[in-house]
């Protein structure tokens, strides 16, 4: 699976949030109200020579309507940031754990801030004996 994968999941929940567009880039003057989505933080540690462990960052930055008399719009995303990603992502099959849900007004604009955490296994590598032991064949040491 591709970063770019896991941005395009993103987008689509936020795609269904009604009127409101996702920036490809941050400028003055953009479309309000609008998403943009930016990862931060990315770290790939292999894991036990089986698979990788990915972790990072995923920042949405909510752009209100208004600049500044914005308040109730703010608590709203709040809510909507936290029903769009209270679990985790499903992205090509793959389970994707979203971790440490943060939203915050962050001058006058909404941000929403979660860790993606992300584990994959190659299965094929691995020996098939190792992982399906029947439960009969184990013996308690005591």
């Amino acid at each position: 699976m591709k970063y770019s994968d896991i941005m395009l999941e993103i987008n689509n929940k936020l795609g269904t949030v009604d009127d409101i567009s996702i920036s490809t880039d941050v400028i003055e003057g953009m479309k309000r109200p609008s998403f943009f989505v930016q990862f931060d933080n990315i770290g790939t540690k292999p894991f036990m020579q089986i698979g990788k462990d990915i972790r990072f960052n995923c920042y949405i930055h909510y752009f209100p309507s208004n600049k500044r008399e914005n308040q109730i719009e703010l608590l709203n995303m709040r809510n909507t940031f936290e029903d769009l990603f209270s679990e985790e992502l499903i992205v090509k099959g793959y389970n994707i754990m979203i971790d440490e849900l943060d939203i915050d007004e962050n001058q006058n604009d909404g941000q929403g801030k979660f860790l993606i955490c992300q584990f994959e296994i190659k299965i094929n590598e691995m020996n098939q004996e190792t992982i399906t032991t029947p439960m009969e064949n184990l013996e308690m040491e005591g």
